[in-house]
């Protein structure tokens, strides 16, 4: 029987040193029937050209060209043009497994899920390992799963890891324009859900680069993210509410983290907004069983002893 078709999406944006290792970890896969969505969002470096050469190699590959508008335009626009029942995307300086989507294809179908997940790897700057999800699968309701997304345990708000149906996508779109587009995307992907499985095979490798956009970049795109989640669970599944503000409270504690991080220090104006935000959701913090412990000692310890928590994340860096 033929198999289903996977349109795999990859935006690319000056990432030469990388886009040939991401792409053929894609050819490589055991799951054969893919198309490769390859969408350049006006490169200035040699991006494109080594797309096209790779495309005059396989032609599973598809290469588009837009002026530069970012990655949510870019993977939007992947999209429009996926033919494929199956929507997967991969980040151009990421790469993946060899049986990655054979894996999460079938995870998808024998759980009769709308989304499967599989574990991965995190990558430093120097090809280390810094992590690797835990051992563990299950499945999920669409509340357990906002549920969970929200506790950051086990699977975050990255849509890399992910294989998804086509038709719970139709009215999903990434927020072009805006920063910490992936958060935006992936409550309303979820919420489109009947049932989801996450399985902790590390399939995926996630790597940091020192360049990155997200490396202590200070700007208040996590918490504008996290804000239209409290009103998007408030207007669409207001059950699951303090949820949504607990987490809007980690996000408010986190940046203050990436103030100490990057420059050793947050004004006070700053300081006081972001402790008024963590103390009108402290009840949903204390509320919300599946978020760990660990975090919730954060938020209270920056609500509550600002100087001691700031010593530890000096030590720590910002992921606490």
């Amino acid at each position: 029987m033929e198999e289903d078709l996977i349109s795999v999406i990859i935006p690319v944006y000056n990432v030469e040193k990388y886009i040939e290792r991401c792409i053929e970890s894609i050819t490589r896969q055991t799951y054969t029937n893919l198309e490769i969505i390859i969408v350049d969002d006006g490169s200035k470096d040699n991006s494109k050209a080594i797309c096209q050469e790779l495309e005059n190699q396989d032609k599973r590959i598809k290469v588009y060209s837009q002026a530069n508008k970012g990655a949510a335009a870019a993977r939007n626009y992947g999209i429009t043009k996926a033919n494929g029942e199956y929507i997967g995307f991969v980040d151009s300086d990421d790469y993946i497994e060899e049986k990655m989507y054979e894996e999460l294809i079938r995870s998808l179908k024998e759980n009769n899920a709308d989304i499967a997940i599989c574990g991965r790897y995190i990558e430093d700057k120097n090809g280390n390992i810094a992590y690797t999800s835990k051992e563990n699968s299950f499945s999920m309701t669409r509340d357990e799963a906002l549920s969970e997304i929200n506790s950051l345990k086990s699977f975050d708000m990255s849509p890399c890891d992910k294989l998804y149906k086509r038709a719970i996508l139709n009215e999903v779109k990434f927020p072009e324009g805006k920063n910490s587009e992936d958060f935006y995307f992936m409550y309303e992907a979820l919420f489109n859900c009947k049932k989801i499985f996450y399985f902790s095979n590390p399939l995926y490798h996630y790597c940091r680069r020192e360049n990155s956009h997200s490396n202590y970049c200070i700007n208040n795109s996590y918490i504008e993210a996290s804000k239209a989640q409290v009103e998007f669970f408030k207007k669409n599944c207001p059950h699951l509410l303090y949820i949504a503000e607990c987490y809007d409270a980690y996000a408010n504690t986190i940046q203050y983290n990436k103030y100490i991080c990057a420059q050793n220090y947050c004004p006070k104006e700053i300081i006081k907004e972001l402790k008024k935000s963590v103390r009108k959701n402290k009840k949903s913090v204390i509320k919300n069983k599946n978020f760990p412990i660990a975090r919730k000692v954060q938020i209270f310890m920056f609500l509550y002893f600002t100087f001691v928590y700031k010593c530890i994340i000096k030590r720590k860096g910002r992921k606490w």
